[in-house]
């Protein structure tokens, strides 16, 4: 069912453009729809030589939705319910079927597929294939391949598919890094956008990043892209509050046939990708695939002097990029991934009776020198590793699965402290719905319940002990003796779970208005219930006309590193002198956890006291309310155009790291206390203690404080609330078709203002991250056996702000250009050129110079 409000892009076996290594796609406005009472399937049917095919009776497999029958340019227009269904074409005594289709409710999908006229020209092998016992013609037969999507394969991820997308903001800190958001409110490794490809999640829990590396990239498996840039929090929970991309992949039934493809390019760039789809028996039908890539990136070192900009001299400075204490451990990114599924149709495993679908489905991704941009600075990943899992099975109206996720992250080297990072997380996720729906079709609803669950561990093994007071007193060890504490990021290993339930209605009241309405409960051990809604309105006052009022309430629940926090930010201090003064009274106060009593003073000259960010346990949800207001046009089936204007108010925004005492010496929030001495001290040491101290320390006595066990840090940063805003615009989009060459045009304006700050805060720590106008075009040209595709944005200067990474992000164009020429029945080669414009600029302030790259790759398919 539609997920109405959401902008829906599809790919299907028989999509109509080439546009998917180009970094566009042929976007549709389903909310935006012309006049549909339930779904809409239409598009025009053309043979191998590109002609239309007419008098083609077009239908599906349900016998109370009559057919029709192409016109005389190939095209036609079917109204079905909302739901998945297969094309039946026939023209005199062929006939052939398409794969799945995904209808969404009030939405229109368009296909470009090859008409009956083609059934014999699809392969040797299908050629061979003869009917089963049953009457029923085998799967190979009845398939039309799908040629839009073979012409999309591209070694490029998935944002740059959606980068010239109306609405969309994206801006590239690297090769392989990305934010790619909806409507302002962006940052690195934005986690304010929701990725999930089958319903599997791309972030790790964390802090919440979107990993695109270890995203199954073979985007010639993928059936639906679904694109949201609205509030997606009623159907998606926390992570959807600035809108969600959903991928689902084709079944294996839908793609038969292999695929080799080899690769490279300027930067030392090389791909391998492999897959083969197949089935055996009646049912069982599989699908095997693994990449592997490397390409050099863009990020150099920052130790001696930065490649732009000029390094900072304060913490609270602008325009300047940090000094870094480690350089780069390498230049070279490296990334692959696999995976198997397996699917049975037609009853799960023997039941007959029941008429689903079974799927189950493993793989792993691997990444290896990928530069991120964090709250503490830039990071490289030595290696991580993302092992999954999955099982589903569903019926027309059930749907029950499961998936298994690990993120191993490796060591991460941190670059400005020269520090090195683990964290190992494992997540479950569950997930039960129905949908259902009546008067034929008009009235539709849905309702389901998720379950989560994530665990998440900072151990590393081969690591330094971290002073701890309990760690060093537990265990009833000997003289000297400590258990070893070797966490990175936490005091402990931390888990959280959440629970929700929600339901969607989707009515077609008339011909000319449709209303659909959302609800969703999220529970969870970090944060407070929340309700999530939607609501959404569209007239058609005429065929060609439709106006939409949508309103929406989002969040996003702090991510388990604002919460829970301890890491390493600066130098430790020795104060292990001053353990002698506790000892008098036999009090363990921590600043020499190896301290012995009657050992020299000053002997030891390892320091212990901490200098630390600290996440903060008081963090409340940020919240988002929507509203949006939609007018689309339909001037013919080769052009049309769309509006949108939109507010949005956003309330507790929560910062990136800012520092945990103010200029008055402030605590940044009351998880943060001053230093008090232990209890049992007597009057005379706990004077004496805190006289030294602050002497010892001086102006940094105001940042020591003490942790859950009582071991004293020194407190550089936290997490805060910081405010409100408001942010509200313009999306404007026009799209012509009218053949082999499709144009689309497309305008962005945003306005962003700060309308709250938290006392003593920076206002300018509050940014939209996304520049004010924006401007993208993208030109096609498809042909029989080649195409090529010019993708460009332009977008004017604005400030970044994320982390300590502060400056401006000067205005530029972005251009890519990607083309494919099928040379013979198998082979096709494929060439993407990005960067074309840049010259060695930055879309992120922090982020790597990124210049020009020019790839190609050559594809064989049987």
């Amino acid at each position: 069912m539609k997920l109405f409000g959401l902008k829906i892009i599809v790919f299907l076996v028989a999509a109509s453009a080439f546009a998917a290594d180009p970094p566009a796609l042929d976007t549709l406005d389903p909310q935006l729809y012309s006049n549909p009472p339930r779904g809409v399937i239409e598009g025009c049917l053309t043979d191998r030589s590109g002609r239309r095919s007419t008098e083609v009776e077009v239908s599906v497999d349900l016998p109370e939705i009559a057919g029709t029958t192409t016109d005389s340019k190939g095209c036609f227009s079917l109204a079905v319910p909302p739901g998945r269904h297969r094309l039946n074409f026939t023209k005199g005594d062929r006939q052939t079927t398409s794969s799945s289709i995904q209808v969404p409710f009030l939405g229109i999908v368009r296909i470009e597929a090859l008409g009956p006229d083609s059934t014999a020209r699809v392969s040797s092998k299908t050629k061979k294939k003869k009917r089963t016992g049953t009457g029923r013609t085998s799967r190979s037969e009845e398939r039309i391949r799908d040629r839009s999507v073979i012409r999309t394969s591209s070694r490029a991820p998935i944002p740059e598919w959606i980068e010239f997308e109306r609405a969309v903001e994206q801006a590239r800190g690297d090769t392989l890094t990305y934010d790619v958001n909806g409507r302002a409110l962006g940052t690195a490794e934005n986690r304010r956008f929701q990725v999930t490809v089958d319903e599997r999640k791309l972030d790790e829990p964390f802090f919440g990043m979107l990993d695109w590396a270890l995203s199954r990239s073979a985007m010639e498996d993928v059936e639906i892209v679904e694109l949201g840039v609205e509030p997606d929090s009623a159907v998606g929970g926390s992570g959807a509050m600035n809108g969600a991309l959903r991928l689902e992949s084709q079944a294996p039934q839908a793609t038969e046939g292999g695929r080799i493809r080899l690769g490279g390019g300027e930067r030392s760039s090389r791909t391998v990708d492999l897959s083969r789809s197949d089935s055996f028996g009646e049912r069982w039908h599989f699908r095997v695939a693994g990449s592997t890539s490397e390409t050099e990136g863009f990020s150099v070192s920052r130790t001696a002097a930065p490649e732009y900009s000029r390094f900072c001299s304060s913490t609270g400075d602008f325009e300047c990029l940090p000094a870094e204490s480690a350089a780069l451990g390498t230049r070279t990114l490296e990334r692959s991934s696999g995976y198997v599924r397996l699917d049975r149709d037609s009853g799960p495993l023997g039941f007959d009776d029941v008429d689903g679908l079974v799927t189950v489905e493993a793989g792993f991704g691997q990444s290896e020198g990928i530069v991120r941009l964090t709250d503490f600075g830039r990071i490289q990943t030595d290696e991580s590793e993302q092992p999954w899992a999955a099982a589903r099975f569903s019926t027309r109206s059930w749907q029950i699965s499961g998936n298994y996720r690990s993120f191993d992250s490796g060591r991460q080297s941190v670059l400005g402290t020269d520090d090195t990072w683990v964290w190992d997380s494992t997540s479950w996720a569950w997930r039960v719905a129905t949908t259902q729906s009546a008067l034929a079709g008009k009235l539709n609803w849905s309702f389901g319940a998720t379950r989560e669950d994530d665990r998440v561990d900072s151990l590393d093994p081969d690591g330094p002990q971290r002073p701890s007071i309990l760690r060093g007193r537990s265990q009833n060890l000997g003289p000297g003796q400590t258990n070893p504490n070797q966490q990175t990021l936490l005091f402990q290993p931390v888990q959280s779970e959440s629970d929700a339930y929600y339901g969607k209605v989707d009515w077609a009241a008339t011909d000319n208005l449709q209303v659909s309405l959302g609800l969703r409960y999220d529970d969870g051990s970090l944060f407070d219930p929340q309700w999530s809604s939607r609501v959404s309105i569209g007239y058609s006052p005429s065929d060609r006309q439709t106006l939409r009022l949508a309103y929406h309430e989002g969040f996003v629940a702090p991510s388990l590193a604002e919460l829970y926090l301890l890491a390493d930010v600066g130098q430790a201090v020795q104060l292990g002198d001053l353990e002698r003064i506790c000892a008098f009274d036999g009090v363990v106060c921590g600043f020499d956890l190896d301290f012995i009593r009657g050992e020299e003073a000053g002997s030891d000259t390892t320091p212990d006291t901490r200098t630390v960010a600290l996440g903060n346990p008081g963090l409340e949800v940020e919240s988002t309310r929507s509203l949006v207001l939609g007018y689309h046009f339909q001037g013919s089936s080769d052009f049309s155009w769309s509006l949108d204007l939109f507010n949005n108010e956003h309330e507790n925004l929560i910062s990136d790291l800012v520092p945990a005492f103010d200029a008055l010496g402030r605590p940044a929030h009351s998880m943060i206390l001053g230093y008090s001495t232990s209890e049992d001290l007597s009057p005379d040491r706990a004077g004496e203690l805190l006289t030294e101290l602050g002497s010892l320390l001086g102006p940094r006595f105001g940042n020591l404080t003490r942790i859950v066990d009582g071991t004293p840090v020194l407190a550089e940063s936290t997490y805060v609330n910081l405010g409100d805003a408001r942010s509200r615009g313009v999306d404007v989009g026009l799209r012509w078709n009218p053949g082999a060459i499709s144009l689309a045009l497309t305008y962005s304006y945003l306005d962003f203002e700060v309308e709250r700050v938290r006392s003593g805060v920076d206002p300018r720590l509050l940014s939209a991250n996304a520049p004010e106008n924006r401007v993208g075009l993208v030109i096609s040209y498809l042909g029989d056996r080649w195409g090529v595709t010019l993708g460009a944005r332009w977008f004017d200067d604005y400030l970044w702000v994320s982390g300590p990474f502060r400056g401006t992000v000067e205005s530029q164009v972005i251009s890519d250009v990607a083309a494919r020429w099928d040379f013979s029945r198998n082979f096709n080669l494929n060439l993407f050129a990005e960067n074309l414009t840049s010259g060695g600029d930055h879309q992120v302030f922090g982020g790597a110079l990124l210049d020009r790259r020019v790839t190609a790759s050559l594809g064989f398919e049987w």
